[in-house]
């Protein structure tokens, strides 16, 4: 609780019968108190068609729109005022598409498509499995400039979230192969930095300001990856601060702003760094509590603004009797 958790202990079979003392008391008030929303945030966009199944979202300062990407293989752009439209789909050789980001130097948009395992098989299996890779298309024209894939099936492989580097390097995470890949230069040379079995499932990446490390978030936590060693070290964490269950991952100024979607957490948090950049040394909350069954996974800042996709319903709505609502594009003032 001391790290942020908020939760219902009334909710849990096990306590239901518990006979009530000060312990259990105090554990309860303190939990509740741990899920009233800090500046929630805002609809921006309700995505209307249920195939709209979001996962990343990137900004282009200079054409002035959000990009967003569905796991049914399509981009879209979006302006500020909520215009929505098809930058690329079908016959674009898109498969799932997760994550997004735009160079805005070589005007380039790069997005993660491939077709992910599922982590919970829901459904028939699905054709192509841990076949991954990255895309990129010119984003005057909506051409694509890129195609760069990976296939060594049987070995799984699903890149997840990506950074840009200023020269145009692009790193992006490996979930299940516990690695950082990276994609320089004109050829479709993927060169594996780093594979550790201590980073399970790693997800958000940032290239850090001065481009001397890669910050990855993975189950255990958050790492630093010295892009010149390639030696990872694990971020001490405070005691009472948490910086597990990270989707997204981006700077905002000298923090790293994280997406936890986890429903006990359920908000933006910011990360402020010892001045060596090897240690946490505070986590606060900067926006909680979207609304019910919504999950936000990844966000870019735009402005003054954090905008996030939330498109994965996380069973409240379910468990409420609602309807699975529809994929939403969220926001929430930096501060």
């Amino acid at each position: 609780m001391r790290r942020g958790a908020g939760f219902d202990l009334s909710t849990f079979p096990e306590f239901k019968s518990a006979p009530e003392d000060a312990g259990l008391s105090a554990v309860r008030e303190r939990s509740l108190l741990n899920m009233a929303p800090v500046a929630a945030p805002e609809i921006f966009l309700v995505l209307q068609d249920p195939s709209l199944r979001p996962e990343g979202i990137t900004w282009d300062p200079i054409g002035g729109h959000l990009y967003v990407g569905s796991l049914s293989g399509e981009i879209w752009r979006v302006d500020l005022g909520g215009k929505l439209e098809r930058f690329a789909g079908p016959g674009s050789g898109l498969r799932e598409v997760l994550g997004l980001k735009v160079d805005a130097e070589r005007r380039l948009l790069w997005a993660v498509t491939g077709v992910f395992p599922d982590v919970i098989p829901t459904g028939p299996p699905k054709k192509d499995v841990g076949t991954t890779g990255l895309h990129a298309y010119r984003l005057d024209t909506g051409e694509r400039a890129r195609e760069c894939g990976l296939d060594e099936r049987p070995t799984l492989h699903a890149f997840n979230d990506m950074a840009i580097a200023r020269n145009g390097d692009v790193y992006v995470s490996d979930s299940p192969g516990s690695a950082i890949y990276k994609l320089s230069g004109t050829a479709c040379k993927l060169d594996r930095i780093l594979y550790d079995t201590g980073v399970s499932f790693p997800n958000g990446i940032a290239v850090a300001p001065d481009e001397s490390r890669l910050y990855v978030a993975h189950v255990e936590g958050l790492s630093a990856v010295d892009l010149r060693t390639r030696k990872r070290t694990q971020l001490a964490v405070p005691a009472n601060a948490a910086v597990n269950s990270i989707d997204g991952l981006v700077w905002e100024g000298n923090d790293l702003l994280a997406i936890q979607g986890s429903p006990y957490l359920a908000r933006v948090a910011r990360i402020r760094l010892t001045d060596d950049g090897l240690a946490v040394r505070q986590v606060t909350t900067m926006s909680s509590r979207p609304p019910l069954g919504l999950r936000p996974t990844t966000g870019v800042v735009v402005r003054d603004q954090f905008y996030m996709v939330a498109g994965f319903p996380d069973g409240f709505a379910a468990a409420a009797g609602q309807p699975p609502p529809r994929s939403h594009i969220l926001r929430a003032r930096v501060r």
